[in-house]
């Protein structure tokens, strides 16, 4: 069982870089709000979002990271990088990003929930520069042999809350997986570029007119 509590490669496509000649690909209009808000104020941590799951059962925390780390390269949105052109915000798929799973066993502490939540709660206060990678963050804390949090934290600009619940669900799935000695690509998330298409056929529509006039 696992209960939630929330803070609030391309297959067959060409990476955004590819696509628009190493200038990248400009941003959705969500994108944008975002953007504009965290340049108005950058040393806010407004739009950090994250969440923990509590996990009752044994965490292998090798397979974990693993499970993790296929998660991240197979997710465009997980190793976008920001940055601008010709004073115009822009976007890119990275190829790789470099980061690092933290782990820590609390099972010693008096309180293990209240020791990881105050670091999870001190980790979202850090405001996060979209021009700087990674725009996430991964923690797992051991709280005794049958029972782990895992915490995930996304900038706001790559992910929003129903986001983080697909990532946690394929990392489950790519995890049960490891501990069958299953690895599968089957179920990976579709192409950035294909959804950055789909929000600019819509904005250049007559329905997204009769929408704002709404």
């Amino acid at each position: 069982p696992v209960s939630d509590h929330n803070h609030e490669t391309g297959r067959g496509l060409p990476s955004l870089r590819e696509v628009s000649g190493g200038h990248g690909q400009p941003l959705s209009g969500a994108q944008l709000g975002i953007w504009f808000a965290q340049k108005i104020d950058p040393s806010s941590s407004a739009y950090n979002i994250g969440e923990y799951l509590e996990i009752e059962g044994h965490i292998d925390s090798r397979l974990f990271e693993l499970a993790l780390r296929q998660v991240v390269a197979e997710t465009d949105v997980l190793r976008l990088q920001f940055f601008e052109h010709n004073g115009e915000p822009r976007q890119v798929v990275n190829s790789d990003v470099a980061w690092s799973m933290s782990f820590f066993d609390l099972s010693d502490e008096i309180d293990p929930r209240a020791a990881a939540e105050a670091w999870m709660r001190a980790d979202l206060t850090h405001a996060i520069d979209p021009t700087r990678g990674p725009l996430f963050g991964f923690a797992l804390f051991k709280i005794s042999t049958e029972r782990f949090f895992w915490y995930a934290r996304y900038h706001h600009i790559i992910l929003d809350g129903y986001g983080m619940w697909l990532v946690a669900r394929r990392l489950a799935n790519i995890y049960s997986g490891l501990c069958r000695g299953v690895s599968t690509r089957e179920g990976s998330f579709g192409s950035f570029a294909a959804l950055l298409e789909e929000d600019s056929v819509y904005r250049a529509s007559v329905g997204f007119s009769e929408d704002r006039q709404f």
